[in-house]
């Protein structure tokens, strides 16, 4: 983070950020120049930098991020809410919601869950 404090100050390049990741590798961007890709408080300039970087590719930015290790659960968090809303749920694949161990129980609950936001009870 006192790399994107201080040489980052000015404005972030990302496409010298995408360069360095073609060349050396996406940990060498959230290993080194953006994040420590360690500490929740960092996930969110790395989960953009990876939700850029595998744009409309849900499965590559999760297993990347899976791969980078570090605090990939929480940042993996923050991609994968990022990632659903950038490509939908046709845009998940579906082999990653339906191999969960409790996949169905999972998407129940989350339809409930959109229901109760939705009705008119919880509007303000």
């Amino acid at each position: 983070m006192w790399l994107l404090h201080t040489e980052l100050a000015e404005g972030l390049d990302v496409e010298a950020l995408m360069k360095l990741a073609d060349e050396e590798g996406d940990a060498a961007v959230l290993g080194g120049r953006l994040a420590t890709a360690c500490y929740t408080e960092h996930g969110v300039p790395a989960a953009l930098f990876l939700m850029a970087k595998y744009a409309g590719d849900f499965r590559k930015a999760v297993l990347m991020n899976a791969r980078l290790g570090g605090d990939c659960t929480a940042r993996g968090a923050i991609l994968g809410f990022v990632m659903g809303a950038s490509v939908g749920l046709e845009g998940i694949p579906k082999d990653l919601v339906t191999g969960l161990k409790d996949g169905e129980a999972i998407l129940s609950e989350i339809d409930s869950l959109v229901d109760r936001s939705l009705s008119p009870e919880w509007k303000l």
